[in-house]
């Protein structure tokens, strides 16, 4: 409990912690370290840094990994509660762990972003240069539109057509048309080579920016 940022409900809970740890949770709630809102419950601040600064490094990290993994697991089974897949983004980019961050925003980061997420997800993804990870970023800091966040985008790799696509909509969106149309024209080739009439046209649509 100590490594989330948001409440989490009653059932989740049950489901996340071992039985052990709950009897520890009851202790501390006890001494007013627990917050709980109806059907909701939350460790304060003070109760987080206390617990983590009595865990070691690998005992912090394990549980951070574990409970990242849960988070998934609970995201697909309540989906409509877009904060658990944004938490669990936000633990396994805490961790570093680039792989296991993609895997979880190729499952979740679209739906993320269309519940409204893209400027948290622009923030946690901010020091991700790798090509498993940036798409991601790049797609989210497009939606949210923003020149400042925009501008910090470092260009990515176009070898397939929704990036190129997306690099397109940034360079129009930060007044960079000529850069602009060579990305959208690379975005059709890679489409029309790839004979994805889907993303042809997306990237089509980007030329129309201008």
């Amino acid at each position: 409990l100590s490594q989330l940022n948001i409440p989490i409900s009653e059932a989740f809970l049950g489901r996340l912690m071992p039985a052990r740890s709950r009897v520890r949770l009851t202790e501390i709630e006890k001494r007013g370290f627990v917050e709980r809102a109806q059907t909701s419950v939350r460790m304060n601040d003070a109760a987080r840094s206390l617990i983590l600064e009595e865990t070691t490094d690998d005992d912090r990290c394990e549980a951070a990994r574990r409970v990242a993994t849960r988070l998934g697991e609970e995201f697909d089974r309540e989906p409509s509660d877009a904060r658990l897949g944004l938490e669990a983004v936000r633990l396994w980019a805490g961790q570093g762990e680039t792989a296991r961050l993609a895997e979880v925003l190729t499952q979740h980061g679209a739906a993320l972003i269309e519940a409204g997420h893209a400027g948290a997800l622009c923030n946690v993804l901010s020091s991700f240069h790798e090509p498993a990870v940036l798409p991601w970023r790049l797609r989210a800091a497009v939606e949210v539109g923003d020149a400042k966040t925009l501008d910090a985008l470092p260009a990515p790799a176009l070898t397939d057509a929704a990036t190129a696509t997306l690099w397109a909509r940034a360079l129009y969106a930060r007044g960079k048309t000529m850069d602009a149309i060579v990305s959208a024209a690379k975005a059709r080739h890679l489409a029309d080579a790839a004979r994805n009439a889907g993303a042809a046209f997306e990237a089509g649509l980007a030329r129309f920016e201008e």
